[in-house]
């Protein structure tokens, strides 16, 4: 049973959040990795538990309010926790290390550490809670958690800005995730999730639609699925690094948990739902790439690197639910394992690349790319810890990104097969959309890793100081090991995502899967994987060779011809303005670019400048110009607020004066209506 690990779960981390604060700094560090210890051994546990003897089911009896509070941990709910674990236990480790750099916030860092703990248990409850109104109190906390791990620099205006912003959003989500268990509840009597799909198996199917949609929405918001993902790109470049990778590799995939597990509750139209899901998610993982590679933030081009992926996720949902709809069992087993399994990867390279992007950050202090350059020679574990994140995030093989992609793609030419032409056309559209994001995908991580690693310095004035140690380097490489494990051998999670795909409620008698199905498709993208590095051998092997043969002659170097300039050679090298600049003027109608040019002028001109900065139209739409006409509108009445005492005084005699009269009116017009009921009488 889930009740003692539950319990022991929760009483632990919630003591260490009480105690955090009041203990002092030696005995602080010691207790708070201890418990992260407990937390992760317990919830892997947890998981561990599920998925050898099944889902574990506990009901507590609750109260007059909640009604009973059902606690449900299944497959799903495992596959879940067990990311959340892990990822969270690493950022903590590496936080250590990147956290020494702000020796002056030792008050912070306490109430830092606090919200760390709630937001890890708070997240790993949500998976669990079968309750509506426990789940909204708990999604709450989860929000303020992670608000308060967001603004850890709060001195900063624009990561105060940043916060507010993340948290009144995640709120817009709270409002439609609240509107629809309330329609539950109204409709069932009950917050109990199993009540409610009980309920809509039997409603209609405009019904469901609706309740879904605002599902959809509500998690979708917290995912970052286009057109919801304005706050990605916000929150993450004013976070510290650690929780940037949390953020990206934990907190957006409870959105995609939301999404899956109530798309088994609600269980709404399949075809109508499925196609939605896959037309936006191969919007958004188009959009997040195409805005990713004109970023010169290193933290903004992963945080919309984020929406790119999960709109890959949201690609491998909405192949399922087709899968569903046009009862291709196939293609339901490749949508749901792609998607999932892309939901493991992405939490592992992207967490790696934000946690590299901190140890470049207190490295050079700048997230700029084209003031970057050279940062090889300072920091060669990290270079190799952040391409091996860039060679999975691009789908290439032998790594874990790869895996996840080529089920999804092979969902889709089985799609091309289906014989139903809406279908056909939906899957050779998404497989130009899904090869199009790879290559831009590469063409991105290409200018990000150049520029950032090779070359020379392109500022003198920048230190680089040495980051490729301790804490901030070796909890990486458990990501990195994690990463090539799962590309190099994805055959051994054949029996695991069997149990996951299977324990999805699909209400049809003839819809049954095959583990084969999964096992065939893993076992291919091995034999991809053993074949690339086959490949990397055989190169590595003819350098090796050159190198023995060459070893012995004679080597002359010498400059490189600068075409009779023989001025600074760094101001020569590429920008990351430059490598995309082509790409950039084709792409200019998706984007809005405010150019700065401060241009030569007389016979010794000033230094000239030339800058690009580039805003998301979305944006700009849905949040920039209502704020905009709100402001307009309210200013229309600032004339009420004019400091005058008297005034305000006079405001509350007209109020208490409009509601006597409104009582009065009222009860002359009640006395008027029974006299004439009496006389019509």
């Amino acid at each position: 049973m889930i009740k003692p690990g539950f319990e022991i779960l929760n009483i632990i981390g919630l003591a260490a959040v009480v105690a955090i604060p009041l203990v002092g700094s030696k005995a602080n560090k010691m207790m708070t990795s201890v418990v992260f210890c407990l937390l992760f051994s317990l919830s892997i546990a947890l998981s561990v538990l599920v998925f050898y003897n099944g889902t574990q089911i506990f009901t507590y009896s609750g109260n007059i309010i909640t009604g009973p509070i059902t606690l449900k941990a299944d497959y799903l709910s495992a596959w879940f926790i067990s990311i959340i674990a892990f990822v969270f236990t690493i950022g903590y480790f590496y936080s250590k290390g990147y956290l020494k750099h702000y020796p002056e916030r030792t008050s912070e860092t306490k109430l830092h550490y606090a919200a760390f703990i709630l937001g890890l248990i708070s997240l790993i409850d949500i998976c669990l809670i079968q309750n509506s109104l426990v789940f909204l109190f708990v999604w709450e906390i989860m929000t303020i958690s992670i608000t308060v791990l967001v603004i850890f620099e709060s001195h900063k205006s624009e990561v105060l800005r940043a916060g507010m912003y993340y948290f009144i959003v995640s709120h817009i989500g709270l409002l439609m995730l609240f509107v629809a268990f309330l329609w539950g509840k109204a409709n069932t009597g009950s917050y109990d999730f199993e009540a409610m799909a009980s309920y809509m198996l039997s409603a209609p199917n405009s019904t469901k639609l609706i309740i879904y949609g605002l599902f959809f929405i509500g998690f979708g918001i917290k995912a970052g699925i286009f057109p919801f993902h304005v706050w990605l790109p916000v929150a993450h470049p004013a976070a510290p690094a650690h929780i940037s990778g949390i953020m990206s590799g934990v907190v957006i995939k409870i959105g995609i948990f939301g999404i899956i597990r109530m798309l088994f509750i609600v269980h709404p139209d399949f075809c109508i739902t499925g196609y939605i899901i896959l037309f936006l998610s191969l919007v958004s993982g188009l959009y997040g790439v195409m805005l990713a590679i004109v970023q010169h933030n290193l933290k903004k081009m992963l945080a919309y690197h984020s929406i790119e992926n999960i709109g890959l996720i949201g690609i491998g949902i909405g192949i399922g639910c087709l899968g569903i709809a046009y009862n291709m069992p196939l293609l339901f087993v490749l949508g749901f394992s792609g998607a999932l399994l892309h939901v493991w990867n992405h939490a592992l390279f992207k967490s790696l690349l934000f946690f590299c992007s901190g140890n470049i950050y207190q490295s050079a202090h700048t997230m700029n790319i084209d003031r970057l350059g050279g940062l090889n020679k300072q920091l060669p574990k990290t270079t190799m810890l952040f391409m091996s994140g860039a060679i999975a995030i691009c789908g290439i093989p032998p790594f874990n990104g790869f895996v996840s992609e080529f089920m999804m793609y092979v969902g889709l030419y089985n799609g091309l097969q289906g014989g139903y032409f809406i279908l056909s056309f939906w899957a050779l559209f998404g497989i130009i959309i899904m090869a199009l994001i790879g290559g831009l995908a590469l063409m991105c991580f290409t200018k990000a890793t150049g520029i950032i690693f090779l070359g020379n310095k392109r500022e003198t004035k920048l230190e680089y100081k040495n980051t490729d140690n301790g804490n901030m380097i070796y909890p990486l490489f458990l990501l990195a090991i994690a990463i090539a494990i799962i590309g190099f051998a994805p055959f051994l999670l054949n029996k695991t995502l069997f149990s996951l795909i299977s324990s999805l409620k699909v209400h049809t008698s003839q819809f049954v899967i095959y583990q084969p199905e999964i096992e065939t498709y893993l076992r291919e993208a091995t034999h991809i994987g053993w074949f690339s590095i086959c490949f990397i051998l055989i190169i590595a092997t003819v350098i090796i060779l050159r190198k023995a043969i060459v070893v012995n002659k004679v080597k002359k170097e010498d400059h490189t011809w600068g075409c009779g300039y023989t001025g600074e050679t760094v101001a020569m090298q590429y920008s990351g303005s430059s490598f995309i600049r082509e790409y950039r003027k084709l792409a200019e109608f998706i984007f809005k670019t405010i150019k700065k040019k401060k241009a030569a002028k007389g016979l010794y001109p000033s230094k000239i400048e030339h800058s690009t900065h580039i805003l998301d139209y979305i944006e700009i739409w849905l949040i920039d110009k209502p704020i905009k006409l709100l402001r307009l509108a309210l200013n229309r009445f600032t004339f009420l607020q004019n400091g005058n005492i008297q005034v305000y005084l006079l405001y509350g005699l007209v109020f208490i004066m409009i509601i006597l009269i409104y009582t009065s009116i009222n009860q002359n017009i009640d006395t008027l209506l029974n006299f004439l009921k009496t006389k019509a009488l």
